[in-house]
């Protein structure tokens, strides 16, 4: 039970966390205007687009009007880029495609080349989903040159994975394979976990579409713990729908119905009907292989009833055609006759369905250009209406002024001005948490992933070229830009945090060199108080990246084989000692050898005092010392 109870608990909570995100944004649209309204809009878009997409376009919309009257292009452009992803998640690609044509056309006149990029992105999935794979071809080389021109090493692992794909698809399975395995490469260097199963599943799949089923329940079962322990649910949704397919062309389709319960979980967490109502029809198909056409038929139906209410007109069909297909199995000629015709009416209409939605998507769009002036005029009338009271209320300020007497006038404005001080520092917490998620997911999805794929481009070249020289050289780039993927992943850890403590930063500079200390052969051991300490997020984004490069430092030239940490909180003093037991610092390396005197500047930059000194015994001790406040 407590089981049970406590793996409630751990699922409850990322969604109870949205739902105080979602609560939060609500509220502050009632409190602003202007830019600062689209922007909370457009946030609202992007955290309902899985959970509730139509209410997120109606969000989007309403930013897109308030957009259009705003002299700030970029703003515009990162509107139709928001409102483009429900729509993506609802399956019109069509609304995709127009909306990231505006923001890629207005972020390449800005020379906005890494947003513009994830355009790009975004109209080769479209495009993908849509079945033209040459379009898709095209928009993803496009998006690969770009990241190559800007040196975006963050995107290449995903870029490359998405090529080998389209190979795939056109029939060139070794290019296909080429490019998987390139990707497996490169993720496994950089450390992308989640990509390097991606990778490896891709790997599988294509193996089971060329018939060698063993090879591909290998890998498939090589990448199972991390699919069902670690991943997303839109990749745990792929990795078993892609190993239910095995078990089902492999005459296994018991098997193959409890991956695709796994995959319908998944893709229920998800919120995402489209992978819903495919799981249905699979799960239809495994049925049907069992003889179970009743239930098959059940499974069918709910297919069809998802597709039917997104619209998905190609999907209508082939359901239809199974229902037909199974009615008839079971002999009931009437049913199978109705869903026959049905399958027919749908092929008749698809370009007239396609036609009138497009029509709708224009209509919409006039009557919100219609409605463009009204919403002007009342804006201009509310303003007038505030300045008129603005008016009135210093005339009665000055009025009472005169009239109190002068203790009484400067206790007056001592309450107002703390009042107003207390407002204006609530109105500015709020503005900086809203700037902080903005940052935080354009440096995700933009910086983040770029860098990713500016990486993979440079081990790219570093493995066609034979001069050795390059070769070193391309690969020491490579890898600094890997430094700098995990830079970012730090800086946005910080981001997200509003106060966190020296056992949360310990912990997670543990796990993330755990695996390069082992690897050299040090030990490492730290001694912290059991009280936490405190630390504010800009101390412990500084202090997190002075201990990383010490603990770097002591990897690449100590030649040390223990680390020991120790911190001390002494009343209004805080100090961090570092030390190892290698052989020191030279007296000709001095600090930048060492690579001290970056060290030295972010820990004045954190209010640290910096020291460091060689150990009689052999080694180097370096001591932070900090004059605290709660927090740090």
């Amino acid at each position: 039970m407590r089981k049970k109870s406590l793996i409630f608990i751990l699922v409850a909570i990322p969604f109870l966390l949205k739902a105080s995100v979602v609560d939060s944004l609500s509220r502050q649209l009632n409190q602003v205007r202007g830019k600062e309204r689209i922007l909370v809009l457009n946030e609202l878009a992007y955290q309902l687009m899985y959970e509730k997409p139509i209410e997120a376009i109606a969000y989007g919309r309403e930013a897109l009007v308030l957009a259009s009257n705003q002299s700030d292009s970029l703003l515009y452009a990162q509107t139709c880029n928001d409102i483009s992803l429900p729509f993506l998640v609802t399956g019109d690609f069509d609304s995709v495609i127009h909306y990231n044509e505006l923001a890629y056309g207005i972020r390449m006149r800005h020379r906005d080349y890494a947003k513009a990029g994830a355009n790009l992105a975004k109209l080769a999935q479209a495009f993908y989903e849509k079945a033209d794979y040459k379009k898709s071809f095209y928009f993803q080389n496009q998006a690969y040159r770009m990241y190559l021109a800007q040196k975006d090493t963050g995107r290449l692992v995903n870029i490359t994975n998405a090529l080998g794909v389209l190979f795939e698809k056109f029939g060139q399975t070794q290019q296909a394979e080429f490019w998987y395995k390139r990707s497996e490469s490169w993720a496994l260097k950089m450390g992308m976990e989640r990509d390097y199963y991606i990778a490896r599943m891709n790997q599988g799949i294509l193996a089971r579409r060329a018939g060698a089923f063993v090879k591909a329940e290998s890998i498939f079962e090589s990448c199972r713990d991390f699919f069902e322990q670690n991943a997303y649910a839109d990749d745990q949704a792929h990795f078993f729908e892609s190993i239910g397919v095995l078990y089902r062309s492999s005459g296994r389709s018991k098997l193959g119905e409890a991956s695709y319960l796994r995959a319908l979980q998944a893709n229920e967490e998800l919120g995402s009907k489209p992978g819903i109502a495919m799981c249905y029809r699979n799960l239809g198909y495994c049925l049907q292989d069992q003889n179970k056409v009743k239930e098959a038929i059940a499974y069918f139906e709910k297919a069809w009833s998802i597709s039917n209410e997104l619209g998905l007109a190609d999907q209508l069909q082939l359901i239809e055609f199974d229902l037909y297909e199974s009615w008839k199995k079971l002999g009931d000629s009437n049913r199978a006759l109705h869903w026959l015709e049905k399958h027919k009416a749908s092929s008749d209409s698809v370009y007239s369905y396609q036609t009138r939605e497009l029509a709708t998507e224009y209509s919409a769009r006039f009557e919100l250009e219609k409605h463009r002036s009204d919403l002007l005029l009342r804006e201009k009338e509310l303003l007038r209406a505030q300045l008129d009271i603005k008016r009135r209320n210093l005339w009665l300020i000055i009025a009472f002024s005169v009239l109190v007497l002068g203790i009484s006038a400067l206790i007056f404005f001592r309450r107002e001005q703390l009042f107003r001080r207390l407002k204006w520092e609530e109105e500015a917490k709020n503005q900086l948490n809203e700037e902080r998620l903005r940052i935080a997911r354009d440096l995700h999805d933009n910086l983040g992933a770029d860098l990713s794929w500016i990486t993979s481009e440079l081990d790219v070249h570093a493995y066609a070229e034979n001069n050795p020289s390059h070769r070193l050289r391309y690969e020491a780039m490579a890898d600094k830009m890997r430094e700098a993927g995990r830079s970012l992943r730090d800086t946005l850890w910080a981001i997200y945090r509003n106060e966190g403590n020296l056992n949360e930063l310990v912990s997670r500079l543990q796990n993330q060199s755990n695996m390069a200390l082992q690897q050299a052969g040090i030990g490492f051991d730290a001694d912290i108080p059991e009280t936490p300490i405190e630390l504010s997020p800009t101390v412990s984004l500084h202090l997190y990246r002075i201990l990383k490069e010490l603990i770097n430092n002591t990897i690449k030239h100590s030649g040390a084989t223990r680390i020991h940490m120790k911190a001390l909180k002494q009343q209004e003093v805080f100090r961090i000692t570092y030390q190892d037991n290698g052989r020191g610092i030279s007296d000709n390396s001095g600090l930048e050898g060492y690579g001290l005197t970056n060290i030295k500047t972010r820990a004045e930059e954190a209010g640290f005092e910096f020291k460091w000194s060689n150990l009689p015994e052999g080694g180097v001790q370096l001591v932070l010392t900090k004059q605290m406040q709660s927090p740090v």
